[in-house]
């Protein structure tokens, strides 16, 4: 180096502030290669735990429940939901819980627990009235019985009384239909807006009335006896099963 770039560089390296950022650049430069000590070294791997249902032992561990038998699985009192142990009382999925017969409140699992939330707008009491945000049951208002929900049939019709929906119920018996046509039945009015089956003897099975008929609303597949009358009361059958 030539003699007076070499003085000039010597200056400068005896001034304080040169000396720092000399020092500073060299510990940059060397400390990948200094050990620091403890946390210089390695850390240990942490060992992974196991699934409920698999292997199990040694240093395999369960991230939940106990190993029993070499295989992780839930303790006594508990069961399994997904990947971890929930009381054996817990659900795991709404299926687990049981239905509720109220039909303003509908059924939910939450946080592992049964539990039921409000059906706002849903049907109740024979449809005339709704469920509010509370999950009960209230009356709905009208001006007439169009404003009433629901829809009228042959047993109920919808009213609109002091202002309130109600319901009036058909007689017990009214009759419906006679549908399907030959089972010696019909169906009529149960007396509270829906419907039920009775016997009906008129009502014949297709074929020769002295080998098929109903008595008591049972169809018989028999021939009736010799004279009995058929035919409206002005023939007879033959006992054959033929009315002549």
């Amino acid at each position: 180096m030539d003699p007076v770039a070499f003085d000039a560089l010597s200056r400068r390296l005896a001034r304080p502030a040169s000396r720092r950022i000399l020092i500073a650049g060299m510990f940059a430069a060397t400390a990948p290669f200094i050990d620091v000590g403890a946390a210089g070294k390695r850390r240990k791997k942490k060992a992974k735990c196991v699934k409920l249902g698999a292997a199990c032992g040694g240093k395999r561990k369960c991230c939940a429940g106990e190993c029993r038998h070499h295989l992780c699985g839930c303790p006594f009192n508990q069961k399994q939901c997904g990947n971890k142990c929930i009381s054996s009382s817990g659900c795991c999925t709404v299926a687990e819980c049981q239905e509720t017969q109220d039909p303003c409140l509908e059924r939910l699992c939450a946080a592992n627990q049964c539990a039921t939330k409000p059906r706002p707008g849903a049907i109740c009491e024979g449809g005339l009235k709704r469920c509010n945000d509370a999950g009960l049951c209230d009356a709905v208002r009208c001006q007439q019985a169009s404003d009433c929900p629901g829809d009228d049939t042959v047993c109920q019709s919808r009213v609109c009384r002091n202002g309130l929906c109600e319901l009036e119920f058909a007689n017990l018996y009214t009759f419906v239909t006679q549908s399907p046509l030959g089972d010696c039945s019909k169906v009529v009015c149960d007396g509270f807006g829906g419907t039920t089956t009775i016997p009906d003897d008129s009502d014949t099975p297709v074929g020769d009335e002295c080998a098929i008929w109903c008595d008591g609303g049972i169809v018989m597949r028999r021939n009736k006896l010799a004279g009995a009358p058929c035919g409206g009361g002005s023939r007879q059958c033959d006992g054959a099963g033929h009315c002549v």
